[in-house]
């Protein structure tokens, strides 16, 4: 049973995973990635001077996807959301906006009225990213049902940065068995992570244990950065950054490391989104 937790600071998220996988109480790997790095981008056609480029490509956050449950489901969720949520397509439309399409009809290729300048480029949204994941899980839980007759054993924990807002954002996507029946699509459950708050997925007994740690609530607490003296940069934020993370994120991974459910273990993984907006997932000897 793996353990995976975030801590949604303010302007920071931080997040631990083990590296064990077991079944039925033996270990099959110690060295499993829990934690991925996606990069969401979308492809946009440029038509100038009567010739189309479909290969222009557009990105600006990524995001981080962490999974806990039956790895052969989590793997092909994981794998269909990644191909999907890397090959967005944007267009204009015939009523002249510019939007998220299906595909390209090839209609008006080559018109320059279609040319779609930089500043027109949708952001990609928290809310595009999430409703990927959940086609993902909809569409491989689904067939898993089917097939095994047995409910999917699957949680994630998604986050990264809003294009939109530049915040971010942290969800727990799981299956909502209260409403699932056999026979029926999977009822699916999100929850977003507010800020100055942990979430988990995995092992209910490590889960219930990093929620109510005393100790991790006081290092999420004292992260508030404090208030900047009037005429400061707000880039100084970056220099105390480490202090108001390191703390929180050295916590999380004294309690994965404690850790009594057998099937939690091996390497961790720490993931950790500072306010540049970039993600770093490293091994935590």
């Amino acid at each position: 049973m793996t353990i995976g937790a975030v801590a949604k600071l303010r302007g920071v998220v931080v997040a631990v995973a083990d590296g064990r996988l077991a079944r039925q109480g033996r270990v099959s790997l110690d060295t499993a990635a829990k934690i991925g790095v996606i990069r969401p981008e979308y492809r946009y056609p440029l038509s100038s001077m009567g010739t189309v480029d479909r290969g222009q490509t557009y990105h600006l956050y990524d995001w981080c996807l962490l999974y806990a449950g039956t790895y052969a489901l989590a793997s092909e969720i994981r794998d269909a959301f990644r191909t999907a949520v890397t090959s967005l397509l944007v267009d204009r439309m015939s009523g002249g906006e510019v939007d998220f399409v299906e595909g390209w009809s090839g209609d008006h290729r080559g018109n320059d009225e279609f040319y779609i300048a930089p500043s027109e480029l949708p952001k990609i949204t928290s809310r595009i990213v999430l409703d990927e994941l959940r086609r993902a899980y909809q569409a491989k839980g689904d067939e898993w049902m089917a097939n095994r007759v047995e409910l999917p054993d699957v949680e994630f924990i998604l986050f990264g940065t809003d294009g939109q807002t530049g915040d971010y954002e942290a969800y727990v996507v799981s299956l909502d068995v209260a409403h699932t029946s056999h026979g029926r699509p999977l009822a699916l459950k999100v929850e977003r992570v507010d800020d100055m708050h942990v979430a988990t997925i995995g092992s209910p007994t490590e889960a219930s244990k990093i929620v109510g740690d005393a100790e991790l609530a006081a290092a999420v607490r004292d992260s508030v950065p404090p208030p900047s003296p009037p005429g400061t940069l707000e880039a100084t934020l970056d220099a105390v950054e480490p202090s108001r993370y390191g703390t929180v994120a050295a916590r999380l991974a004294e309690l994965a490391r404690q850790a009594s459910d057998p099937g939690v273990g091996g390497q961790l993984l720490l993931a950790v989104g500072t306010s540049s907006h970039d993600i770093r997932v490293v091994q935590v000897d």
